[in-house]
């Protein structure tokens, strides 16, 4: 079951709307053609959602599999007549949300097709390329919560800043500085970035360095990067914690800085053993490589902010 937590807001429609398709639905599916206007297609990605969105009048019956099954032969069959089809998953409580803030009925099509081309979702679009559907399901719902975790922190650092765009502009360029200096700090080798906020959920990034970038698909770092300018605007308390497994250690390293007034400031080693033991679910905890090795943060760009930043 995928669980997702949108921010349901009426907004305007997309500057390239895209027609929305929701599988399932009688009469055609698409329209052939090159140059064709994309289509946007919501399809269920879990069986347990797949059989609660049955419960919603949608879908007329069969299994799982054979929903899929029909689902990718559409898909397959539109991209062969030139359409651009974009992909998104189709979360039954998200649905019923989007539903319920638009006064629309689930079972009706012109909801289905609502919500397929709904452009609230932060991101490009996810395009489909002829992938066998079933494999694609996994790489398609990371992409997809990526895209509301996006979302989410994107609606945080709008309240945090008063919605102007050029501040959120600049804290979000900020967040990217820090993050490619964490990057060279950090150095070659694996990490697992964990952001505790003082107001918020922890936002994690667990990737590789190479060649001193974060070697991670891009809406994962964007989704990480946006959650730490939120954080940053909202001026208060929390914690970064860095996991790193670089061999041949025989356990992982542990660094910590402290979010500060805006500011990402490096903790002792002290602070950084007091920030491990209230991390939620310990998600920088023990590897099973050996015991954690605990280290101080180093100082990142801007540790001697001055309070004038633009933001502020």
């Amino acid at each position: 079951m995928i669980m997702t937590r949108t921010v349901r807001a009426v907004r305007a429609v997309p500057r390239e709307p895209a027609v929305g398709v929701l599988f399932g639905l009688p009469g055609p599916f698409g329209h052939g053609g090159g140059g064709a206007q994309p289509v946007a297609v919501a399809v269920v990605a879990d069986p347990v959602d797949y059989r609660a969105l049955r419960g919603l009048g949608l879908f007329a019956g069969g299994e799982f599999g054979r929903y899929l099954r029909r689902a990718e032969c559409r898909l397959r069959a539109m991209t062969a007549e030139g359409v651009e089809v974009h992909l998104r998953v189709l979360e039954p409580t998200d649905y019923a949300d989007f539903c319920a803030v638009r006064g629309l009925a689930p079972g009706e099509a012109s909801a289905r097709v609502a919500y397929a081309g709904d452009p609230e979702l932060a991101g490009e679009p996810f395009v489909y390329r002829g992938e066998p559907l079933a494999e694609l399901l996994p790489e398609l719902v990371e992409d997809h919560l990526a895209r509301v975790r996006i979302s989410l922190a994107r609606e945080r650092l709008r309240q945090a800043l008063g919605g102007a765009a050029g501040p959120v502009a600049r804290i979000l360029e900020r967040a990217g500085v820090l993050l490619r200096a964490l990057a060279a700090g950090l150095g070659e080798g694996c990490h697992r970035l964990s952001l505790v906020p003082g107001e918020g959920e922890t936002a994690v990034l667990a990737a590789c360095v190479e060649r001193g970038r974060w070697a991670a698909g891009p809406r994962l770092v964007a989704a990480f990067q946006t959650a730490l300018a939120a954080g940053l605007a909202a001026r208060g308390g929390g914690e970064l914690l860095a996991r790193s497994e670089r061999p041949p250690a025989r356990g992982p390293t542990v660094r910590g800085w402290a979010l500060d007034a805006g500011r990402l400031l490096p903790l002792d080693a002290g602070g950084v053993r007091v920030a491990l033991a209230r991390l939620p679910n310990r998600a920088a905890g023990p590897a099973a490589g050996g015991p954690i090795r605990v280290r101080p943060g180093f100082p990142l760009p801007g540790a001697s902010w001055s309070g004038n930043e633009p933001w502020a």
